[in-house]
């Protein structure tokens, strides 16, 4: 049993977890049940709607602790945000008038940066690239949905993706991510791309007049 348990922690070591994460999602579990025990008690209509709530977050947690502990923890760019990533873009396009305007989204998420995109410029072609399976999936599902036919999306690695044919990248990672993919896209990109870096800087050898690149942070 004993052995059982220390070559499952040893998994979850390599796996990258640390002991004070262990710690914190133990605890977040047992308060999770505590609460779950106390709403489900004379079950009224606002305990229903407060265990909704408590219950999404709890999924949310446990997904990002399993599912996408090796990958980008899910940050989701808030709505004015979006609205100047949008308008930003769509003024870029709008300049150069190009018939085959490219936007790539590095990490697209559950895809509603690239969906307002889409349907901001329709005669803009937008790809959204994402490694999680559920956000990868629902981006699609939704991308049907909404009949956005000048949007795609490809479950794989950005880092393996080939970004020359853009016309405009969309980068929301975390800051060591930011860095690595900003250095390939300084070797990739065509002069006159547009990169948009949200929340963390593009450093290190990243010169926009060198590269002809226009950057906003």
């Amino acid at each position: 049993m004993m052995k059982s348990i220390r070559h499952t922690l040893s998994r979850m070591k390599d796996a990258g977890y640390r002991r004070s994460d262990l710690l914190i999602l133990a605890f977040f579990i047992i308060y999770v049940a505590f609460m779950v025990m106390e709403l489900s008690a004379n079950v009224t209509l606002e305990k229903g709607i407060l265990l909704g709530i408590l219950s999404f977050f709890m999924l949310q947690i446990f997904y990002e602790f399993t599912f996408k502990r090796a990958q980008v923890p899910t940050m989701a760019t808030g709505f004015f945000e979006i609205k100047k990533i949008v308008q930003t873009l769509k003024k870029d396009y709008e300049e150069k008038n190009k018939t085959d305007y490219h936007i790539i989204d590095c990490g697209s998420g559950n895809g509603e940066m690239t969906r307002r995109l889409a349907k901001a410029m329709p005669h803009a072609q937008v790809l959204g690239i994402e490694t999680a399976t559920i956000a990868y999936h629902l981006s699609c599902f939704l991308k049907k949905l909404m009949g956005l036919h000048n949007l795609a999306y490809l479950r794989k690695d950005f880092f393996t993706h080939d970004c020359s044919s853009a016309d405009a990248v969309v980068i929301f990672l975390n800051g060591r991510l930011t860095e690595l993919l900003g250095e390939k896209l300084r070797k990739e990109l065509k002069p006159g791309a547009m990169v948009i870096c949200n929340e963390f800087e593009l450093k290190g050898v990243w010169l926009p007049p060198e590269a002809n690149l226009t950057t906003l942070i």
